[in-house]
């Protein structure tokens, strides 16, 4: 059984991958996943979740000028 799963955990790490995102390609690659169906509302379907992607999307200046 140990080398059974010695095996598998051999197969899923050297399937495993890891990418460094630079910081000024954030939003962009995040509105590229959105338009894909891949965001914070479809991977986390809670509500809390939800509104904090309603929030995101909208223009930060509209939001601010209608709070003045």
């Amino acid at each position: 059984m140990k080398e059974y799963i010695n095996k598998q955990n051999k197969l899923l790490t050297d399937k495993a991958y890891s990418y460094v995102i630079p910081k000024e390609r954030k939003k962009y690659i995040l509105a590229e996943l959105d338009k894909l169906g891949v965001s914070q509302k479809t991977l986390f379907p809670e509500i809390d979740h939800q509104a904090k992607y309603i929030i995101n999307s909208l223009d930060k200046k509209s939001v601010i000028a209608q709070r003045v």
